[in-house]
């Protein structure tokens, strides 16, 4: 007599391609999750800039006598002025300490043109956790004062 056996439950072929379906799914979400956060982050960034923006931009027009006398002109990478003794190089001095503090390697630059009182004011700051390969981000603001 021949009997024959059902074979019952799962073999452990079919719990490997399970485990892995799954091992991808979370996968997939840790992935998304990641670029959340990053989107998040560079968001933060992106507001703080053109809060920085707006703050300088405020106290040139309280002062826009030195503003116009290109008192407020200053290139990327040039440093806070240390003694700060007008007024203009006060600002300048504690907005580009702010974006030191307040951005990954912050920097700002400011041009005024006397004749049109047309003021661009350029905020960079680092974003190596990008993933389209590109470090530098950077926020350009025009405005008359």
């Amino acid at each position: 007599m021949n009997i024959t056996r059902k074979n019952e439950g799962f073999g452990l072929i079919e719990v490997l391609v399970s485990l892995l379906v799954v091992t991808i799914g979370i996968m997939g979400l840790i992935s998304l999750q990641l670029n959340t956060m990053q989107s998040n982050q560079a968001s933060s960034y992106r507001s703080l800039a053109v809060w920085a923006a707006s703050d300088i931009l405020d106290r040139m027009r309280a002062n826009r006598e030195a503003a116009l006398n290109a008192e407020y002109d200053i290139a990327s990478g040039d440093d806070a002025p240390d003694d700060a003794v007008t007024i203009a190089e006060q600002d300048l001095s504690e907005w580009l300490t702010g974006l030191d503090n307040w951005l990954p390697v912050g920097d700002g630059a400011i041009s005024v043109d006397p004749t049109t009182s047309e003021v661009t004011v350029t905020i960079e700051w680092d974003e190596s956790m990008k993933r389209d390969g590109t470090d530098t981000e950077q926020f350009v603001f025009g405005t008359q004062i």
